[in-house]
């Protein structure tokens, strides 16, 4: 299971992949002990991309923008980077 410790807007958290039942990804609350983002590992190319950086938001402003909002802004981000030639890993 990859995982990585990052900062965002000053909180630690831990980025796990893992496989995932019900979602494609999650973000823990930033006040919650040991927060961590999830993401299923099963997830390639833009799709991984998207579902990234839609956690990601979450992390930002947790409940500052509503669940509507951080899917359209994440599938628009995640679209245009890999149009941009983003890949993970050469891949």
């Amino acid at each position: 299971m990859e995982k990585f410790d990052v900062s965002i807007n000053d909180s630690n958290y831990t980025i796990r992949y893992t496989r995932l039942r019900k979602s494609r990804g999650s973000c823990d609350h930033p006040g919650k002990k040991n927060p961590e983002i999830l993401i299923d590992k099963r997830l390639k190319g833009v799709e991984e991309l998207e579902v990234s950086i839609h956690e990601m938001l979450h992390a930002l402003a947790f409940k500052m923008f509503d669940e509507e909002w951080v899917y359209d802004s994440a599938v628009d981000l995640a679209n245009a980077l890999y149009k941009l030639g983003w890949r993970k890993d050469g891949r």
